[in-house]
């Protein structure tokens, strides 16, 4: 049986990995506090030796940032037939907080669509909350 793969490539340096990664939600101390409250991880008296976000880890030389697009036919392992996202950094499947109905730590598509609305609503005026205007506004690749 011949099988046709699709693949959407982006690429990205610089300032821009760490914009992506706080917009998914990644490497976020907070979401694991109960409170969501950035200021309660990070103590000004002391260092948080296990906070999440180590710039060295997440963007070291040449590091990288992909969002893989999978479609899984027939049930397997107890998941459904349908299409699947998941993120990695540096090669390291990094889960979605909230996110992970799908194999590999995957999640799937309603649920994605469901995860960037809410980041969207959220955090979507960047550059108008920043006073930036020259912030991208929209990012409408995967839609």
């Amino acid at each position: 049986a011949t099988s046709q793969q699709d693949i959407y490539v982006s690429f990205t340096h610089r300032e821009v990995p760490p914009t992506i990664v706080t917009a998914l939600g990644l490497f976020n101390n907070s979401a694991y506090s109960g409170a969501d409250d950035v200021n309660a991880t990070m103590p000004t008296n002391e260092v948080n030796y296990d906070r999440a976000w180590k710039s060295s880890n997440i963007l070291p030389f040449l590091g990288n940032i992909g969002i893989e697009r999978m479609e899984c036919s027939g049930t397997q392992n107890g998941f459904d037939e349908g299409v699947y996202f998941r993120v990695l950094v540096n090669e390291a499947v990094k889960p979605l907080i909230g996110c992970r109905d799908g194999p590999g730590e995957s999640c799937s598509a309603d649920k994605f669509a469901e995860f960037i609305s809410e980041k969207g609503k959220r955090f979507g005026d960047f550059g108008g909350i920043c006073g930036n205007s020259s912030a991208l506004e929209t990012l409408d690749i995967y839609s």
